[in-house]
């Protein structure tokens, strides 16, 4: 071979390597991996980070090797600058691409910290929030509306974005306005989060996530109207519904100490508000939902898919956060749906209480008999195992990977039903099962009855689904929904002033026809269709009187867990809705 040759075979060769760099290049960039770490702070009384947990956490993220990493907000107990420099040196192994958002705990007038201190410390600790991301990257560079430092018009390390190939990564302060708590959301914030998810760039981008500090569905009680709901402009603006604007895939949010997942607002969007768990701070919540962890998100092109890294064993043997605890999916895809079979119930097997779906969809949630239920063999039929429920005696999941059953869009429940005995009751009574949360803010409700202008509870914690028997034999499916709120209205009313409006309400359908016998085993279907907004009763196959509209769609649930012969609570306590007396069995939870 000649020279000429060789040299022609090594021009081609070094064009072939480019390309197929540039390629790599471009699939890196479709395809990586974050973390999410939420909530780092102490609980000891140091005022700095949790010594014990948060160091385990971060090492354990280190192996996960992720592009970057995402903390919303309460890095410390106390906001200084000392503990944040602190927490800087905790969290250096991680690298530069370490986004933050300010929480309660580190923007406090009691606790010291400052806009101006926060922005001093971060801004020169990490390259991010240089000149360059000035200029390309940061929040609103507005005017100090009032000269406070929590008006401080350099949004700096508080309201950014960056782009990572196909997908923009949005960090933004929506809480606020608490008597306690420095006001880190004013008006031009929401202004400039608006004004990003209708930018061309946003809209083009396949993959769009959000990050705050506070849950926008919890929190929406008397004296904190912060985070309003679905029905609040922050929700809107981030789920695709301000006219024009893109749709966030997820926001991911800390301050509540616990993890929960959720689709609070199913019946109109595919946005996802995730609860990220605790790096530090005590554990809140139900027990299924206290859980120290982080979440782990692999993005591939227009998927995304999260898993939650925890310590199965907890603290026993020395925290050690290698146990992948849950997984879900965010986003399947342009080209998947979210439909399948999520559980399903036949009471067989050794204890009875195993989630035996054979469904790709299906987590294999276990129950969890309360309350004097039990597995009964039933005689009378070849049904052999059923679930046997009565007065205060039903069956629960409370479990960490549930929130996979709280579904407010599409919904197709069926099971078998027998009755022991006549119904009794009012509407709403006879519950055969239900997805909810039971106790609200410390205390018990339950449907039909809830008075909303004595007590505004948090949207997480609706009935996303609740399906009974009326005395008449007539089959209904409720659940609950948040109507209106303005923005910034705290619910309050002076003595004497006429109630608001509610802001809880309860969407019931009952079928047009009732079940015959209700003492015998019948097959029992409903569909509930969030396109058409229509619900459909089946009984043994043949469908129960005609197809019925409903108006609202259900929001929130995110708290709740599921129940098998009652409506979910958290306590044998008598809550307006009487239990189903009588058996249940093959229970089928779809979407």
């Amino acid at each position: 071979m000649n020279l000429s040759n060789k040299i022609y075979l090594l021009f081609i060769f070094c064009c072939y390597q480019m390309l197929c760099s540039d390629t790599s290049s471009k699939i890196n960039k479709q395809k990586f991996n974050f973390c999410v770490l939420a909530d780092t702070q102490a609980h000891d009384g140091s005022g700095a980070y949790n010594i014990k947990v948060s160091p385990a956490l971060v090492t354990a993220m280190k192996k996960r090797k992720p592009f970057f990493t995402v903390f919303p907000g309460d890095l410390v107990e106390d906001g200084t600058v000392a503990r944040w420099k602190k927490w800087l040196e905790l969290t250096k192994g991680l690298g530069d691409n370490r986004y933050i958002v300010p929480g309660n705990h580190d923007l406090h007038p009691i606790r010291g910290g400052t806009m101006k201190q926060w922005q001093k410390v971060f801004a020169k600790a990490l390259p991010w929030v240089n000149e360059t991301a000035k200029k390309n990257q940061v929040g609103p560079l507005v005017p100090s509306f009032d000269g406070k430092d929590h008006a401080f018009g350099d949004r700096r390390a508080v309201d950014y974005y960056v782009d990572y190939g196909n997908t923009r990564i949005i960090c933004v302060a929506t809480d606020g306005a608490h008597k306690r708590e420095r006001d880190t959301n004013p008006p031009a914030n929401l202004a400039w989060f608006r004004k990003v998810m209708k930018l061309p760039s946003t809209k083009a981008k396949t993959n769009v996530i959000v990050f705050t500090h506070k849950p926008l569905t919890m929190d929406g009680y008397a004296g904190n109207p912060d985070t309003g709901g679905t029905a609040w402009t922050w929700w809107k603006a981030i789920s695709g519904q301000d006219n024009g604007s893109a749709k966030a895939d997820a926001i991911f949010t800390g301050h509540w100490h616990m993890y929960r997942p959720g689709r609070p607002d199913a019946g109109k969007t595919s946005t996802m508000e995730i609860i990220v768990g605790t790096g530090g701070g005590h554990l809140e919540g139900y027990h299924h939902h206290q859980v120290h962890g982080f979440l782990e998100i692999m993005v591939d092109n227009d998927k995304i898919t999260a898993r939650f890294w925890g310590d199965d064993d907890g603290k026993r043997n020395g925290w050690q956060f290698d146990d992948i605890l849950d997984t879900f999916v965010i986003d399947p895809g342009v080209k998947k749906k979210y439909r399948g079979e999520l559980a399903k119930y036949n009471f067989e097997g050794d204890e009875g209480i195993e989630d035996n779906s054979d469904s790709i969809h299906s987590r294999k949630i276990p129950l969890r008999l309360k309350y004097g239920a039990k597995i009964v063999k039933d005689s009378n039929t070849k049904r052999n195992k059923v679930l046997s429920t009565g007065d205060g005696m039903f069956a629960l999941t409370e479990h960490l990977s549930d929130h996979n059953l709280g579904l407010v869009g599409n919904l197709k429940i069926s099971l078998y039903a027998k009755a022991q005995g006549k119904l009794s009751g009012k509407e709403g009574d006879n519950v055969l099962i239900s997805y909810g949360c039971g106790r609200l803010n410390g205390r018990y409700s339950g449907i039909p009855k809830y008075d909303t202008t004595k007590h505004l509870r948090n949207e997480s914690e609706n009935y996303a689904y609740v399906l009974s028997v009326n005395p008449d034999g007539k089959l209904r499916l409720a659940w609950q929904y948040r109507r209106c709120q303005k923005d910034s209205i705290a619910p309050k009313r002076k003595k004497g002033q006429k109630a608001r409006p509610k802001r809880l309400l309860i969407e019931a359908v009952n079928s047009t026809k009732s079940i015959v016998n209700v003492n015998k085993w019948n097959r029992i279907e409903v569909v509930r269709n969030a396109e058409k907004k229509t619900i459909d009763f089946y009984l043994n196959g043949k469908k129960l009187g005609k197809t019925r509209k409903f108006h609202n769609h259900a929001t929130g649930g995110q708290l709740g867990t599921l129940a098998i012969g009652g409506l979910s609570r958290t306590k044998n306590i008598n809550i307006q809705a009487m239990d189903w007396k009588g058996f249940i069995d093959d229970v089928i939870i779809e979407r």
